[in-house]
């Protein structure tokens, strides 16, 4: 999914930078003559953290992509009902909200929290995802399937938008 992702928003992707799932980044972001075998970016567009196990400590993914310097910080996790969500996404405000670094990434609309819930047609996976302000977890509208795919967009304020404007479907 993340070469997509990347395919769609024209940019690089690499998994497994240090302790981050993945990360985009443009070929300007390259460090250029790195030693033979080696990838390093001077800078990191998008953060992506993927955590399968919902109850498996999602404050650690927190934290590694509150630690990046990076435009957009992705989490994306599969809880099993809304009440767990609920609970979970008061946790992790609170954790994002200690951070000296959380009004920045509210302002820029940063932190973009994305739950998977298992769709009820053709075993496709429908997202929804949160961006974080400092009040709360804003929950991203959506808008009607587009093109021949059926795939469902979601959108959030234009700067959101402008960075992950389409999430694409994915097949169980």
């Amino acid at each position: 999914m993340i070469a997509t992702i990347a395919s769609r928003l024209g940019l690089n992707f690499q998994c497994n930078y240090y302790f981050i799932d993945a990360i985009l980044f443009t070929d300007s972001d390259v460090v250029p003559s790195p030693p033979d075998g080696e990838k390093w970016v001077r800078r990191i567009r998008i953060a992506f953290e993927h955590e399968n196990y919902f109850r498996s400590g999602l404050f650690s993914e927190t934290s590694n992509l509150l630690i990046i310097d990076c435009d957009l910080r992705v989490l994306i996790s599969y809880p099993a009902n809304i009440t767990v969500l609920r609970k979970e996404l008061d946790y992790l405000h609170g954790v994002v909200s200690g951070s000296d670094r959380a009004t920045a990434i509210s302002d820029a609309e940063s932190l973009l929290f994305i739950i998977g819930w298992p769709g009820t047609t053709n075993g496709m996976i429908d997202w929804e995802g949160y961006i974080y302000t400092q009040d709360s977890w804003q929950r991203l509208s959506r808008q009607k399937p587009q093109g021949p795919d059926q795939a469902t967009q979601r959108t959030a304020s234009k700067a959101a938008s402008d960075r992950c404007a389409r999430l694409p479907s994915v097949r169980l």
